[in-house]
């Protein structure tokens, strides 16, 4: 701040980068601003600036950054260009300022230095394009920058300089791990962009005539061109990338698609006016519609759930414990019972809100919106389980739940379990290895889950439990499809990007490690696959791993390419 007040007298340039300023130093930042804006100071002396004084500022996004500060200032906001053609020349653009394109000491060479160079560039665009995709890209949307590219690039010319052979393990690990992977929260991202610099980062990589894609449409120019020679074959390359180039099916172009109408339909919902009249038609009135829908939901909706309606096979003792299933219905019914409670509460507030017997409150007038629009209100959706369904669909939703864990609290144990229908699935699943636990003596943190796909479509053609485990159904496969019949994972048809999954037993066993062969599919709450993070280090949205057999000859990392997952809830 000193620096600030001795330029207004001298005249000099200051520049104020990456200030990561705490709330407090941001008051003192709007007031020198604003002592610069005055014309005269509070002791009557005029406000003297040097004309060619210029305040520069460059900031993260951050909401308590001054509001008057930003209204009188130029703002500029640096953002990575679209595409991967327009990102790899904006990294062969900086290059000079990096490093020497043209000079490499050492055993390895110059030519094979620019092959790898411009190999960085491309896995550089590719990590950042691959945002667009959503969570078939990342499950957090990241930002890359340059310091990242030029870090990495910097650190392949001191490893070919100092090594005799391409350490290729050592630069996979800085790269990915040390320094793009600094920016990578989520275990399963790390995955997935360990997976993409192998594809830039290997011995074929330094093959004559290179391909990154399947259609030879992305290649690898020879080293011995000049950096002019690789910008130019850039120039050359497409303006729309199509998904083959980043491992993905052809159906990552409607998950992106869907993602935007998406968007642009909530925007438009966001800002339209709010008319409670009926428009002069003589259609219902918004307050009216409202209390439609809020009557039609209570009517509708199953009342809490309760012990002393319990059967008598729901809470049944093994031994001198209870069943660990048992336990986990109790816990579920708590859980429901609370979102229950906060549906019956407020569809009668704001009823009376309506009428003018009570204060419509903000909370209400929040749900009142929502409600008018199709959503879940923000008040129900804070006690509730992950969902991104819109308000009807929610409501069906949420009642079969209820009435999922209703037949199991009357009859007891089903023959098969909804996955979908647990508020908290991890709960379940640790029941499931409680009861094979006590009945094998065996110690519960060394089980580990086994999966089993069965030719059963639907559960409705199982009439018994499995021995030991449980039966799941309800999971979908997002990204890719699953060949019944054969019991691997398979390419998705045309336009379809869910489908169904048979149901699978899942069963606890000792020290169980996946076969390397098989593909470790991640299961999620919702198609958005992101979640805060957990005391486990893990999203909120995460559930486990589902173990999937590849076809023979396909490796997994093909499956991590193209996003594939599961999820038990869909959007719609």
């Amino acid at each position: 701040m000193k620096m600030i007040g001795n330029a207004k007298k001298s005249g000099d340039w200051v520049m104020l980068q990456n200030c990561h300023l705490a709330k407090s130093w941001m008051i003192t930042l709007e007031g020198i601003c604003n002592e610069m804006a005055m014309l005269t100071l509070e002791d009557g002396r005029p406000n003297k600036i040097h004309e060619d004084f210029r305040l520069y500022l460059t900031s993260m996004p951050a909401n308590y950054f001054p509001v008057p500060v930003l209204q009188n200032s130029v703002k500029m906001t640096v953002e990575p260009p679209r595409g991967l053609r327009a990102n790899i020349l904006r990294s062969l653009t900086l290059m000079p300022d990096w490093t020497n394109f043209d000079e490499c000491e050492g055993a390895n060479g110059v030519e094979i230095f620019r092959r790898l160079a411009f190999s960085t560039c491309f896995f550089h665009a590719m990590v950042q394009e691959r945002v667009r995709f959503g969570p078939l890209g990342w499950n957090i949307p990241y930002e890359f920058n340059d310091s990242d590219v030029e870090a990495s690039i910097l650190l392949l010319k001191m490893f070919l300089e100092e090594q005799p052979d391409i350490p290729w393990d050592s630069l996979h690990f800085m790269s990915a791990v040390v320094g793009y992977g600094g920016r990578v929260t989520d275990f399963l991202d790390e995955r997935c962009i360990e997976t993409v610099l192998w594809r830039f980062y290997s011995p074929d990589v330094l093959e004559k005539g290179h391909m990154f894609d399947d259609k030879g449409v992305y290649s690898l120019p020879p080293g011995s061109g000049s950096l002019d020679d690789f910008k130019a074959y850039v120039i050359g390359l497409p303006l729309v990338d199509p998904p083959s180039v980043f491992g993905m099916h052809p159906n990552a172009t409607i998950t992106v698609e869907t993602a935007q109408t998406k968007y642009v339909m909530n925007t438009c919902l966001s800002i339209q006016p709010r008319d409670s009249s009926g428009g002069g038609g003589g259609g219902k009135t918004t307050d009216e519609v409202v209390t439609e829908l809020a009557v039609d939901i209570a009517e509708r909706f199953p009342p809490v759930l309760t012990e002393d309606e319990a059967g008598p096979l729901a809470f049944v003792m093994r031994g001198e414990y209870m069943d660990s299933l048992s336990t986990a219905l109790k816990q579920e019914m708590v859980r429901y019972n609370r979102v229950v409670r906060k549906l019956e509460t407020t569809l009668f507030d704001i009823q009376r809100a309506i009428r003018g017997e009570v204060l419509m409150s903000a909370e209400l007038d929040e749900q009142y919106t929502a409600m008018n629009n199709n959503q879940v209100p923000a008040n129900w959706a804070n006690v509730a389980f992950p969902s991104l369904k819109p308000l009807a669909s929610w409501i069906s939703d949420m009642i079969a739940r209820v009435e999922f864990m209703r037949l199991w609290l009357h009859d007891g144990e089903p023959v098969s379990f909804w996955l979908g229908g647990f508020f908290f699935p991890q709960g379940f699943m640790t029941g499931v290895s409680q009861n094979y636990s006590r009945k094998y003596k065996v110690a519960i943190d060394t089980l580990k889950w086994a999966f089993d796909c069965t030719k059963h479509e639907t559960h409705e053609t199982i009439s018994e439990q499995p021995e030991d485990g449980v039966w799941i159904y309800g999971c979908y496969m997002d990204g890719a499809s699953f060949d019944v019949e054969n019991g691997y994972i398979v390419e998705s048809k045309p336009a379809q990007n869910f489908q169904l999954l048979p149901v699978i037993q899942f069963l606890p066993k000792a020290n169980h490690e996946p076969a390397k062969e098989n593909y470790e599919t991640p299961c999620y709450k919702t198609t958005a696959r992101f979640g805060q993070l957990s005391t486990t280090g893990m999203s909120t949205n995460y559930v486990l791993n589902i173990e999937l057999k590849c076809p023979p000859g396909v490796s997994p990392d093909k499956w991590v390419l193209m996003g594939v997952a599961c999820v038990v809830n869909l959007d719609d």
